[in-house]
């Protein structure tokens, strides 16, 4: 049986900052019932000191961001995925460069 604190450790982990005390509870609130671990920091000076010295979290967020990074911007990846609006864009550029040496009048 997994005691509560293992099982927290196991639950995605957000650094919440928000001056709003009471926007905060709300967010905090929403986001522990959807299964995160929050921790809730008001100032946002002091959430950027707390990501560079909490060194698991800076590396997990370096990691993460990395991950991510390689997902959504490599290049096989960023023209799979506008495949589409680059082949329209050469197209029109060829229509327009046609149309400045060819003129119809």
């Amino acid at each position: 049986m997994m005691i509560a604190a293992e099982k927290e450790k196991e639950l995605p982990r957000i650094l919440l900052v928000e001056d709003d005390v009471e926007l905060a509870e709300l967010v905090e609130e929403y986001l522990t019932d959807n299964f995160f671990t929050v921790a809730h920091e008001p100032r946002g000076d002091r959430a950027v000191e707390r990501i560079l010295t909490e060194k698991n979290l800076a590396r997990r967020l370096v990691r993460n961001g990395l991950e991510v990074a390689q997902k959504k911007f490599d290049w096989p990846i960023v023209l799979k995925g506008h495949e589409g609006a680059i082949l329209s864009a050469i197209r029109d550029g060829f229509d327009m460069h046609e149309r400045d040496f060819n003129p119809t009048s």
